[in-house]
């Protein structure tokens, strides 16, 4: 994603543009919203 701007530019002579916008968050499933708080835990 961090190349798609500069690869754009280049490729369409700085006349092609872009836009991202945010579309939904979903929940994590229960197995590995445990590991990550475990690894988050033991960071602390």
């Amino acid at each position: 994603m961090l190349e798609y701007a500069p690869n754009l530019t280049s490729i369409t002579g700085g006349r092609g543009t872009y836009t991202a916008e945010f579309s939904h968050y979903e929940e994590v499933p229960a197995q590995i919203a445990e590991k990550i708080i475990a690894a988050a835990g033991k960071q602390e």
